[in-house]
């Protein structure tokens, strides 16, 4: 989940990664906070789980509530990036003057505050796409949950995310944020909505018969 904390005290109890890690008698998860810091070897038990869902939804509400902060700061960034990199150019071409040498050192500054600005940018588009996402899902999250019962809802999908949703017991819980896009949800809401449309009628499943 992408860090949409606005100050440092938000940061020491949010929530950023959850890491499930393999150990020899049992498995446990690794949590990282916002501020670096890291709770290790925590039991991979149901309570533990709810812990962690209903904390990391809640963190998801906050970054929908802020959504237009970060687009904003997202334009900000655009902009201050394009300005730099204009002065950046003009400065550049400057300095091939014959009386222009001084301008260089100005014009190397607008370069790297560009690709300060430019990195800035990045980080703002990436939560602002997230949040993106998280609002579909919630939109439509009791329809992907019943995605089961259409025989077509992960055609377009690739193996990998198939396989993990019908083998994960709760696919499109807020811990699995990262495993889809929106587009794969997109997807997935769209056969659903096809399969209603025309109703049609499937041979039965067959099972293979193992020897």
């Amino acid at each position: 989940m992408k860090d949409y904390t606005l100050n440092k005290k938000e940061k020491e109890t949010y929530i950023k990664k959850v890491k499930k890690i393999k150990k020899a008698n049992t498995d446990c998860y690794e949590i990282e906070f916002a501020d670096g810091r890291k709770f290790k070897n925590i039991v991979c038990s149901e309570e533990n789980i709810a812990k962690i869902t209903d904390i990391q939804e809640k963190q998801a509400e906050m970054g929908i509530s802020r959504k237009k902060e970060f687009k904003n700061s997202k334009q900000t960034e655009k902009s201050a990036m394009l300005t730099s990199l204009f002065f950046g150019v003009m400065l550049a071409a400057a300095g091939t003057q014959p009386t222009g040498h001084g301008a260089i050192p100005f014009s190397v500054a607008s370069f790297a505050c560009s690709a300060v600005c430019l990195k800035s940018y990045v980080s703002e588009s990436s939560k602002v796409k997230e949040i993106e996402k998280l609002e579909y899902l919630k939109s439509n999250r009791e329809k992907l949950e019943m995605l089961k019962q259409y025989r077509n809802s992960l055609t377009g999908l690739n193996k990998n995310k198939r396989n993990y949703i019908l083998k994960t017991r709760d696919p499109f819980s807020i811990l699995n944020i990262d495993k889809f896009s929106k587009k794969d949800l997109e997807k997935i809401m769209s056969n659903i909505e096809r399969e209603e449309k025309y109703g049609f009628q499937y041979l039965p499943k067959t099972k293979i018969k193992r020897k």
